[in-house]
């Protein structure tokens, strides 16, 4: 957080934080977005894989540290976008998972 002072008084303002909470980063419901620019580093998804929410999927490395992106929900891979060593930018869409299928319909 941050907290600005002005004529006498404090304002606390919450911020985000995008560098930690490595398990929520680049989560967006069926998809891995790169939450910063940087370099894919460890990928082990491939399209087909079943996996389970906060499964690690890709390491980022982003300004020296690495940021583990996680499975948002349980299910399969059904794209992958990117290989090892891609640099992506803010908002890349690295994978999707593939959608849900309502068993009960």
């Amino acid at each position: 957080g941050l907290t600005v002072f002005m004529g006498g008084h404090a304002y606390p303002v919450g911020l985000p934080d995008t560098l930690s909470a490595d398990e929520e980063a680049g989560a967006a419901g069926d998809q891995l977005i790169a939450p910063m620019p940087g370099l894919v580093k460890v990928l082990t998804a491939k399209t087909g894989d079943t996996v389970t929410k906060g499964e690690p999927l890709l390491v980022l490395e982003a300004m020296k540290m690495e940021h583990t992106l996680r499975a948002p929900r349980d299910g399969a891979i059904g794209e992958v976008l990117v290989s090892e060593g891609d640099q992506v930018t803010d908002g890349t869409l690295l994978l999707a998972l593939a959608e849900e299928t309502d068993a009960a319909a």
